[in-house]
């Protein structure tokens, strides 16, 4: 991913925490920052798969 284009991923999900549940559980948990790369790269490339990514992230976590 290209600076710009990062940073631009990096709005859309701070953004979409406020609407999205498994998200803002993420949020909760207060260390969202090793999972920010994974979660880029899906929400850019296979967007119908960021759900589940979350999904499974909070179950791990």
């Amino acid at each position: 991913l290209k600076l710009k284009e990062s940073f631009t991923i990096f709005v859309e999900i701070q953004k979409e925490k406020e609407k999205n549940k498994e998200l803002s559980k993420l949020f909760m948990i207060g260390r969202i920052a090793p999972f920010y790369p994974v979660m880029m790269k899906i929400k850019k490339e296979k967007e119908d798969n960021f759900n589940e990514l979350l999904k499974s992230i909070n179950n791990f976590t």
